[in-house]
């Protein structure tokens, strides 16, 4: 079982546990959030502890890797926090730091500890993404190309009112929750 740590409860949050519920190899150990409403909410939801602090997560928790989500402005002291807390695996979202120094550090700082590190991009593993790409590599050097995407309803409500999303339940969390 990996057992990973959560950074942040907004409104991201849900995505990334949509993700993690299709991997019955993970589990989210615990969610660190200034915000008890929605951090805390979550936490009880998925049978996780709750912390205010990641400071606070990384002392008490043994984990494998850690998802953050803070605010852009936190993600370059956070994820220098999980690797001087020894978390071999982070998953940050964008942008990794606030300017460019920052980001060669932190970028270093994994570099010299041997810890992973990747940026959430949400385009990279969306099929329909790679589909053009593999479309524009046939056809050649391309000088520019648009896109545009639109969005459908892609959910379900089962008859409890529960969400559905490929045959799993989406966390049902309180009212304004995440």
């Amino acid at each position: 079982m990996i057992n990973i740590g959560i950074l942040g409860s907004g409104a991201v949050l849900k995505w990334h546990l949509l993700g993690i519920a299709q991997n019955v190899d993970v589990r989210v150990k615990a969610i660190a959030s200034r915000n008890e409403a929605t951090g805390g909410a979550a936490a009880k939801e998925l049978g996780a502890a709750y912390y205010k602090t990641s400071h606070e997560m990384f002392a008490a928790e043994e984990l494998d890797g850690i998802i953050n989500l803070m605010p852009n402005h936190l993600h370059y002291e956070s994820c220098l926090d999980a690797i001087d807390a020894g978390i071999g695996h982070i998953l940050c979202e964008k942008p990794l730091g606030i300017d460019t120094e920052r980001t060669k550090t932190l970028v270093e700082k994994v570099k010299a500890s041997g810890a992973q590190l990747m940026a959430g991009y949400m385009k990279r593993f969306n099929p329909g993404f790679g589909k053009a790409k593999e479309a524009l590599d046939r056809l050649g050097r391309v000088q520019f190309a648009g896109l545009r995407r639109w969005k459908r309803a892609r959910r379900a409500k089962s008859a409890t009112g529960t969400h559905l999303r490929r045959g799993r339940p989406t966390p049902s969390f309180p009212e304004g929750a995440i």
